[in-house]
């Protein structure tokens, strides 16, 4: 399946839920597939930022989206930005299980690097702001419930989609 349909899904419902603009992050911004699909009215609401650990990558995602600000060639664990900073944080960050550690010793440090931008995103969106990305089924099936306990009691889950296993 193309990402296409998905991105854009993924903004009616934040349309749907009253999401008009604001800071809006994607911390692993790649070439800026979430920035491109952006409707334009919210883009025009929207101050835009990104975080792309690929040299070669930031430098397209500059040039595409030359008014977002991006931090190129630094991965998101390095990504120093207030807490609550964000009205958004939206994306499809890396899966895997490989950990992250931050320099910070934040509660997430150590944590897989899915998990890891989740738990991330999740402490630099707003009180009352939105994170919406694609998630792997292992956070949500995982046996263990430490991340999904740790979730909760810092974010409400407001709407979920299980895709098809071919997304």
């Amino acid at each position: 399946l193309s990402r296409i349909p998905v991105v854009k899904s993924i903004y009616r419902a934040l349309e749907g839920m009253g999401f008009s603009g604001g800071r809006v992050l994607e911390p692993s911004v790649g070439v800026g597939n979430f920035f491109g699909l952006m409707p334009a009215a919210v883009r025009q609401n929207s101050r835009l930022h990104g975080v792309e650990l690929d040299a070669m990558t930031s430098l397209i995602v500059r040039h595409l989206y030359p008014n977002a600000k991006i931090a190129g060639s630094t991965g998101f664990q390095n990504f120093q930005i207030p807490a609550e900073y964000f009205d958004l944080v939206i994306g499809n960050p890396p899966f895997g299980s490989e950990p992250l550690v931050d320099a910070d010793g934040s509660a997430y440090s150590g944590w897989s690097i899915h998990n890891y931008f989740f738990g991330k995103s999740i402490e630099k969106v707003r009180p009352g702001g939105l994170v919406a990305m694609v998630v792997s089924h292992n956070l949500m099936d995982r046996i263990n419930p430490e991340m999904r306990r740790w979730m909760g009691e810092r974010a409400e889950l407001v709407d979920a989609v299980r895709l098809p296993n071919v997304a």
